[in-house]
Formats: structure tokens, C-alpha cells, sequence
């Protein structure tokens, strides 16, 4: 990194965290009233008999223009600790700083904040590759690590650590079962077009491999979005006209999505050839972004705001009237991380508090989530969920359409990949 564009970083990085009302390095001893300025909502009547909570470090992703996963994240991650604590009730230090773009910078910056601390818990969207390298600090200094992010890959055997546990929006799985839908529903032959982005990770390789087991074939991949071009669109939509499958995936995500699903759309192929996505292909942050182009267009995805539970519903009005922004997937993401720390500390008991402690109980640990019950695998240290088929609609509105419980055991095709070298890209999905 040059001169130059190290103070460009360090400017946005800057710009970054005063959009969350932080400085970098904040120490925030009452996160919900320092970043948000309102008056809590939705605390309940007593509080928990929690008398030491931990400290916690948060490294929040800078994610692409036009998104705003870290902003969204964090504002659940309060969310959930001012319905727990509220304004006088023992609330939490927190460390926060702006997360590094390069995968190597964020994972020696994790290190970093371990070192520097104590900090019994770090939260921090790496690259499970990346991740695994903070084994021996996390050891150390007794501190365990939670990996947030959207788990568009497949950890490898190599890289799992006692100290390290994987939450996510569970995309490879939710990848997976739209590839079955695609065939179950709309036939055999099944194309898929992607982003470069989306083409590095392991939810492509996932979606194939559920067409296949529904009794599928992947008739051809095309990557578009090496450089933004609507011709390169153009193109693949004719080869997919030509080619005439019975179903095409989109896997994109941010202004790509948006360019692709509209240009398909609008070239009329639609109406004969049917499109489904992944959830961030058709994830408007603006609702009506996408004006009428995806209309009936099937994705899976980790979470709807119109799943019709009670917890979800309540959710959706205490973090609207909370954070002031309408809620997405990094708003239960963060609520739900905050969840399990504060269930862990439950757990594991007022006085035992920091990491050895809080180790033994996050394995295995379940709580209710906006999302239905999540679990911590105690094998695989990674979170299982259900996950949702949701129809598009008008305003944003994702029907669901059927509910996918978590998968007893983890495919073959998909097993063998875990003790396999990654390849792909290094980044974290959410800082990528």
C-alpha cells in the first residue's frame, strides 16, 4: 500500500466509523446510547444475573459502496445488547475499530486487538483461512474469536480451532438448496450466471452440487463483472437464449445484481426461461431498486422480513424503532451474535467470564433467533439454521414459500471439500 492510497483508506476508515458515531479504537462503555443517541426500546423488566460481562473487541466491516452490512451489523449488535442491559445495566466495554480491507492487514489487526487487550472475546468478519492463523494468540490470551459473516465458504479441517466459531447467514447451504428448488421446480438443465466476486467462493460450487443430487445438469457457468460491463451481460443472456435451459441461477450481489437482473429482465427472456437467485441478487437495501425485475424470482436465504413468527416480528419493530433503518440479514446477523455472547455468559456464570470459560459453553450452545433456533455445532464450531425459499415482490417483499431445516449431515460432494487446500479468494464476503 502506497502513501496515497494508505491515507485514502485511512480517510474512509475515518468516515466510517463517524457514521457510527465512533472514533477508531473507540472504547464504548455503553454501545447503544454511543452509537445511536436515542432512548432504548424494547428492554425487558429485569435484567440477568450477570455481574462481570466480558470484554469485547469488534473489528465492523467497511463493506462495498452502496451496502451497508457493517453499519447494519452493528446496529443489531447494539440492538441486542440494549434489550438485555439497557441504559443502567451493567452494559459491556466495547473495542471497536474499522475493519482492514486486506484479508492479511484484518487478520494481523485481530491480533493486534487480542494482544493489546485483555479482551475475552473478538468479533471480526476474516476468511475462515485467515481466522485460523490467530490460533495461537487466541490461546494465549485465553480469548475466543467470532467469525461473522455470511458463510459463503466451506471451513476446512485445517483451519478449525477450539478458540474460533463460525457466524453466519449460512449461504452455502441456503446456495445448495436453491439449486435443488431450481430443478424440483422448473427442470433438469440449469445455467448459472455470477459475478467475478461470487465466482470465488464456495456457494457457487454448492448451488452445483444440489442441482446434481435433485437429479440436475449444470450445463455451463458464465462469469461476468470482471470489469463492469454491459455488453459482457448482454452476451451471456444471449448465450443463454441460445442455449435454452430450463432455469437460470443469478449469483450476484450490490449494483452488479442489480444491472444483471434488469438487463435480463428487460431483454424478454424471463418470460420463457425462468430466473432464480441467491439472497443477495435480489436483496435491495432501497426497497423498489429493482422496480418490477424481480417479480417471482425464487432465492434461499438465512432470513425474510415477512417470516411470520412472533420473534421475528418483534424483532423487526424493536431494531426499526431502534436503529432507524429498515432491518436486513447483517441486522440479525449482529442481533444474533450479541445473542449468543450474552447467552454464553449466562451459561457459563456470573463470575466465569472470560475465554476458557466462555469456550466450553458457546459448543453447542442454542438460542431463538428472529431466524428461528440456531445452534452452535459443538463439532464444527459453526452455527446450523434453518434457511427460507422467498419469492420476490413488490417493495422489496420476500414471501416465504417454504422452510429448509439444517442438514443432519454435511453432503459428500461437499465433505470432501473440507480437507481440501482452499482456493478462491481471501477475503471475508462482507469486506470483499
Amino acid at each position: 500500500m502506497n502513501d496515497r492510497t494508505e491515507r485514502t483508506f485511512n480517510d474512509r476508515r475515518r468516515t466510517f466509523l463517524r457514521s457510527l458515531g465512533l472514533a477508531a479504537g473507540a472504547v464504548v462503555v455503553n454501545p447503544a446510547a454511543t452509537l445511536f443517541g436515542g432512548s432504548p426500546v424494547g428492554r425487558p423488566g429485569t435484567h440477568p444475573s450477570i455481574t462481570r460481562m466480558p470484554r469485547i473487541g469488534v473489528l465492523v466491516p467497511d463493506t462495498s459502496a452502496g451496502q451497508y452490512g457493517g453499519e447494519h451489523l452493528m446496529s443489531g449488535f447494539a440492538c441486542r445488547l440494549d434489550e438485555t442491559f439497557g441504559k443502567n445495566g451493567g452494559t459491556p466495554a466495547l473495542v471497536v475499530e474499522a475493519c482492514e480491507k486486506s484479508p492479511y492487514a484484518a487478520m494481523k489487526q485481530a491480533a493486534a486487538m487480542i494482544e493489546s487487550g485483555p479482551i475475552d472475546i473478538l468479533v471480526a468478519p476474516l476468511n475462515a483461512d485467515m481466522a485460523a492463523q490467530l490460533h495461537s494468540v487466541l490461546e494465549a490470551h485465553r480469548a475466543i474469536f467470532i467469525n461473522v459473516d455470511i458463510g459463503a465458504n466451506i471451513p476446512r479441517e485445517t483451519e478449525k480451532s477450539p478458540y474460533i466459531f463460525n457466524h453466519t447467514l449460512s449461504h452455502w447451504q441456503a446456495s445448495r438448496e436453491l439449486g435443488r428448488h431450481a430443478v424440483e421446480r422448473h427442470g433438469k438443465k440449469v445455467m448459472i450466471a455470477s459475478s467475478l466476486m461470487e465466482s470465488g467462493y464456495d456457494a457457487l460450487y454448492a448451488f452445483r452440487t444440489g442441482v446434481e443430487d435433485a437429479g440436475g445438469t449444470l450445463a455451463a457457468t458464465h462469469v461476468t463483472h470482471g470489469l463492469p460491463s454491459a455488453e459482457a451481460v448482454k452476451a451471456v443472456i444471449a448465450e443463454i437464449r441460445q442455449a435454452a435451459p430450463d432455469v437460470v441461477c443469478a449469483m450476484y450481489s450490490g449494483s452488479e445484481a442489480n444491472i444483471f437482473v434488469k438487463a435480463y429482465a428487460q431483454s424478454g427472456v424471463l418470460k420463457r426461461i425462468p430466473l432464480v437467485a441467491s439472497s443477495f441478487a435480489v436483496d435491495a437495501h432501497v426497497p423498489g431498486s429493482f422496480g418490477t425485475s424481480t417479480d417471482g424470482v425464487v432465492s434461499c436465504r438465512a432470513w425474510s422480513r415477512e417470516l411470520a413468527t412472533d420473534a421475528n416480528k418483534k424483532f423487526v419493530e424493536r431494531y426499526e424503532r431502534f436503529a432507524h433503518h429498515r432491518a436486513d440479514a447483517f441486522s440479525v446477523l449482529g442481533y444474533d451474535t450479541a445473542a449468543l455472547i450474552v447467552e454464553a455468559v449466562r451459561s457459563a456464570g456470573a463470575s466465569r467470564t472470560d475465554g476458557s470459560e466462555l469456550r466450553a459453553v458457546m459448543a453447542g450452545l442454542r438460542i431463538e433467533s428472529p431466524r428461528g433456533t440456531i445452534t452452535m455445532d459443538a463439532a464444527t464450531s459453526t452455527i446450523e439454521a434453518p434457511v427460507y425459499l422467498c419469492e420476490a415482490g413488490r417493495n422489496g417483499v420476500q414471501a416465504v414459500i417454504g422452510t429448509i431445516a439444517p442438514a443432519q449431515a454435511m453432503p459428500a460432494a461437499l465433505a470432501a471439500l473440507q480437507a481440501e487446500g482452499r482456493s478462491g479468494f481471501s477475503h471475508a464476503y462482507l469486506t470483499a
